[in-house]
């Protein structure tokens, strides 16, 4: 019998080998991680499209669209954003059956009731305090949350409710080339004090309401002349803003206070200048271009600015639901004028953007 000795690896055939694993490794991951935003802007797609018809399910059955934030009626209070009324028509009836429909004053309020919701006292009444029984602390909707986005879910403490990557469209504000607003009121006084950006956003923002959903009212379908298919109705704010000091500070329609947040009981729509002075949450006036991540610029604000962009953590761009229910990717280079023509329902511009 003739042994034969087994040739093992050198140190150098081994290193060879650990080499090419790795230079194959690196030119995989790019693919993989490629991969993987494809699959969650896909889902993000999904996410919109989910909400878009939502809203065209809600106007099925009430022949109009929700408000874009209802005031509270009474003790200061704050009303409930678009988000609520949807809670049905997303597979979350459970939740909107037990929605507290009241305020402090306890009167009950439905589409087509009375004046008086309530998002009082410190969000108390989604914390389970009586009279109502929800509790939304930490509680999350998957069809809110684009899953690129960096943003936590949830504020602290008492304002631990979900936010939402997707704001509803007010409309467009302030003149800019190739494009004059129609409706737009000043906005916002709140919160001086609370920050470099705040406090350039106190009174230098504009509130409109020449799109889908917008504060205090509701908007038929009929009065979209620019056509649904042209008109956006959300666009995602699912990104961080930055600061001068290169600090990040939440971009979210929704923070600190959460899906559930309206506008507050004093917002009055009026001519062009005229005041709007209470905050809306959960809806934005498009004033500037997509993916600018600026947040010392007018009416840009922690809590919460009327002109907040529409950014998000995609590649190049924004993920929008437009009125007919489609959904489409709106490029960061996209031209302001497009922007705010697609923001508003009636202006007599159209510009109509692939699927």
């Amino acid at each position: 019998m003739v042994c034969r000795k087994r040739r093992a690896f050198t140190l150098v055939e081994l290193l060879v080998v650990i080499a090419i694993i790795g230079i194959l490794v690196g030119l995989l991951l790019p693919a993989v991680q490629a991969a993987r935003e494809a699959a969650r802007r896909m889902q993000c797609s999904n996410n919109l499209k989910q909400l878009s018809l939502s809203l065209l399910n809600y106007e099925s059955t009430f022949n109009k669209l929700p408000y874009g934030g209802r005031p509270g009626g009474y003790n200061g209070g704050w009303g409930t954003s678009f988000y609520i009324r949807l809670l049905p028509y997303i597979e979350q009836s459970a939740i909107a059956n037990q929605y507290p429909w009241v305020e402090r004053n306890s009167v009950y309020y439905t589409d087509t009731q009375g004046r008086n919701e309530g998002y009082t006292a410190g969000n108390a009444y989604l914390r389970g305090t009586a009279p109502s029984t929800l509790n939304l602390l930490n509680l999350t909707i998957p069809a809110f949350k684009c899953p690129s986005s960096p943003l936590p879910d949830f504020n602290t403490g008492n304002n631990a409710v979900q936010q939402t990557s997707y704001a509803g469209i007010a409309g467009a504000v302030e003149a800019s080339p190739g494009y004059n607003p129609t409706r737009q009121g000043i906005c916002c006084s709140c919160c001086t004090g609370a920050g470099a950006g705040n406090t350039l956003g106190i009174n230098q923002g504009f509130a409109s309401w020449s799109g889908m959903l917008i504060p205090n009212a509701c908007v038929k379908l009929s009065e979209c002349t620019d056509g649904t298919s042209n008109t956006m109705v959300l666009g995602e704010q699912s990104n961080w803003l930055v600061d001068a000091a290169g600090v990040n500070q939440n971009g979210s329609p929704s923070w600190p206070h959460g899906f559930p947040m309206g506008a507050g009981n004093t917002v009055v729509r009026s001519a062009i200048g005229g005041a709007t002075t209470d905050r809306y949450f959960n809806l934005t006036s498009v004033r500037y271009g997509i993916g600018n991540k600026n947040y010392e610029l007018p009416g840009v604000a922690a809590n919460h600015g009327s002109n907040n962009p529409l950014i998000s953590a995609h590649t190049g761009g924004i993920m929008a639901g437009f009125t007919d229910g489609s959904v489409r990717f709106l490029t960061n280079s996209m031209e302001l004028a497009t922007l705010k023509y697609m923001s508003d329902r009636d202006d007599g511009q159209v510009y109509t953007i692939p699927d």
